[in-house]
């Protein structure tokens, strides 16, 4: 992780998706495309996360680059990190081929809880084949004993960098971005898999047959299993919440029960965030996100100005119902809707157009906050406690 000489200068700018407020001042980031120091989160040239200076201040002692792992990877370059693993470009050596390996940071190692989620993600997403899941090739330990994950390498950016570039996207982009991540969860959902953390950070936008939104679905690490005619209920253990606050649903938020629709929750926020610029919720701490996923009103869309068709905002606003019956009751079902949506929303703009072909577009305004994953004792409606 040395940092050459020179290298593109980039400007100084805070990471705006998610809705908890950071207040620590920036700290020196690096860009592996760029090769050179930045205070940027996302890279405005290349669009990839950044990467931290304490991953690269961490490296000596946990870089696995010019290694071969499990005598078939040869690492090349690390590419990215999370809290608990790394990324790296490695090369399949039988093949030839490119691919990517997420490598648990040592000091997780021996971490039970860790290694489980670990191995839960590598055993989720090896009973998925739908061509918006992102595909897993292997899993196993290194020789120093730590779990590697292998799968396919993707080229692009996620879709949390493509908003923090662009701000809001058009509506018929929105909805098959939207389309292809409720595809990829009906495969999951069928197989009895919930998500349970569906952010614009876990969804990467690739370039596909001249496509350059396909999108995958990715990290099924804090998904749940459930076997059996009940298998779309019990899936939360009582007493705790895992996931990411600023796109929880109600009941997940509250450490209830959830199933398939806690995810369909999840996609809609997703979807507000892309047709708007900004979450439907902010607060200051996880707790109060987590209080308003469950009691407040999302700020409706589909207003004049606001460019958002009012067709698709009618479905975006009932998917974010606070009670799971009330949501549409499938992926396949809100898809359906999106689209007769997306298409009844054309007719009315061809309509509006030639009654009035000079409405003004207000622009959307985006918010400067950032998204927080936790895993916290559960909220209830009324907080008489701290959130620990």
């Amino acid at each position: 992780a040395r940092r050459p000489e020179g290298g593109r200068a980039h400007t100084a700018r805070r990471p705006a998706r998610g809705a908890v407020v950071e207040t620590t001042p920036p700290k020196t980031r690096y860009c592996t495309a760029c090769q050179t120091d930045t205070a940027d989160y996302v890279c405005p040239i290349h669009g990839l996360t950044t990467l931290s200076s304490d991953t690269l201040s961490d490296l000596g002692s946990d870089a696995l680059i010019g290694e071969v792992v499990a005598g078939r990877y040869r690492i090349v370059a690390l590419i990215g990190e999370g809290g608990m693993g790394r990324v790296y470009r490695a090369v399949q050596l039988s093949v030839e081929r490119p691919v990517a390996i997420k490598v648990l940071k040592t000091r997780y190692a021996g971490d039970r809880r860790v290694l489980a989620r670990f191995e839960r993600e590598a055993r989720a997403t090896s009973l998925l084949r739908h061509p918006n899941t992102i595909h897993v090739i292997d899993f196993g330990q290194t020789a120093a004993g730590q779990p590697y994950l292998a799968t396919e390498l993707l080229e692009g950016r996620s879709l949390e960098a493509a908003l923090e570039l662009e701000g809001r996207l058009a509506p018929p982009r929105a909805v098959r971005i939207a389309s292809q991540v409720l595809r990829s969860l009906a495969e999951a959902h069928r197989a009895g898999i919930v998500h349970r953390d569906i952010k614009s950070s876990n969804i990467f936008l690739c370039t596909v047959d001249e496509d350059p939104d396909f999108a995958k679905l990715l990290d099924f690490g804090v998904a749940r299993f459930v076997d059996g005619p009940e298998r779309l209920h019990r899936l939360t253990r009582t007493g705790y919440v895992v996931g990411t606050p600023a796109y929880m649903s109600p009941e997940q938020a509250q450490g209830l029960a959830v199933d398939a629709r806690s995810d369909l929750y999840s996609v809609s926020v997703l979807l507000y965030e892309m047709l708007v610029g900004r979450l439907p919720f902010a607060a200051s701490t996880p707790a109060a996100l987590q209080l308003a996923h469950a009691t407040e009103e999302a700020p409706p869309i589909g207003l004049a100005g606001d460019g958002v068709p009012a067709s698709v905002a009618r479905v975006v606003m009932r998917s974010l119902s606070k009670r799971p019956a009330d949501r549409p009751q499938s992926a396949d079902a809100l898809r359906t809707a999106l689209d007769a949506a997306l298409a009844e929303g054309h007719r009315e703009s061809v309509l509006s157009v030639a009654v009035a072909p000079t409405l003004p577009l207000v622009p959307a305004v985006s918010d400067g906050v950032n998204d927080t994953m936790v895993d916290v004792p559960v909220l209830q409606r009324t907080i008489d406690r701290p959130i620990g």
